[in-house]
């Protein structure tokens, strides 16, 4: 067992790609902190977080809402942290996974982690099939998800089209507008996604972990992809991480 000054030699810098939103990215800091499994300030991981909330919006490039790519401004921020010494990157927005091929090549030595094909693999390791999958607009008209679902040998349920403007409306007019969130906002869905044959669910937008959805949900796991994206970014950079399947027992 390595002492606690050789793991810090062995561990990796993170750089996280932030500010999509800013609160998002603090609570993946917080995350990490929470489920890296030491003792003392020593033996956490060094991090550079580069906020950013000015990339443009991701559901509305996707969608052809807007011709302004959001793309070559994270493909800058994924240089500037590989130049800052980052070896693993990690990116808190569902969304820009779209391009995540795109991010991952405009860096020449630092590991990009695919936060939804890491989900998709928790989410096997759990025994699901079926996850019903809340995301943005963008990021299910991209497919991305459904993709890394189906690699995964797993079956994505989306919300029919009231309920999945419901999901945007929480997103966008409570969430990201910074309002009070009333208590059970999505649970609607949630039932909804659930009656359709889901065996899990996906808070598929980092913005979603803010709604106090519990792990289980009526008897079923709920990944949150941020969690995911932080317990990942521990073990990528070295560091003891504590057991996330854990949180579904």
């Amino acid at each position: 067992m390595l002492c606690a000054g050789a793991l810090r030699e062995c561990m990796k810098k993170l750089g996280i790609m932030g500010g999509m939103g800013p609160a998002a990215t603090a609570r993946l800091f917080s995350r990490i902190i929470e489920l890296t499994d030491v003792e003392t300030d020593q033996e956490h991981i060094k991090i550079t977080i580069l906020n950013n909330p000015q990339v443009p919006d991701r559901t509305a490039y996707i969608l052809d809402e807007t011709k302004e790519s959001f793309v070559p401004v994270l493909q800058e921020m994924a240089r500037a942290l590989e130049q800052d010494g980052c070896e693993v990157l990690a990116m808190p927005c569902n969304a820009a996974h779209s391009h995540w091929r795109d991010l991952n090549d405009a860096v020449e030595r630092a590991t990009f982690i695919n936060m939804l094909a890491e989900t998709a693999s928790l989410l096997r390791t759990l025994g699901c099939a079926r996850p019903g999958l809340l995301a943005t607009d963008g990021i299910i008209r991209s497919g991305v998800f459904h993709d890394e679902l189906a690699a995964a040998g797993l079956e994505a349920i989306v919300p029919d089209e009231p309920f999945q403007r419901q999901v945007m409306s929480t997103i966008y007019d409570y969430v990201k507008a910074g309002r009070a969130i009333p208590e059970g906002l999505l649970d609607e869905v949630c039932d909804h996604v659930l009656e359709r044959g889901a065996d899990s669910l996906i808070l598929g937008c980092t913005e979603l972990a803010f709604l106090g959805i519990p792990t289980r949900y009526k008897g079923v796991p709920v990944a949150d992809t941020i969690d995911v994206l932080a317990w990942r970014s521990v073990i990528e950079c070295g560091a003891p991480a504590k057991d996330l399947t854990a949180i579904y027992a």
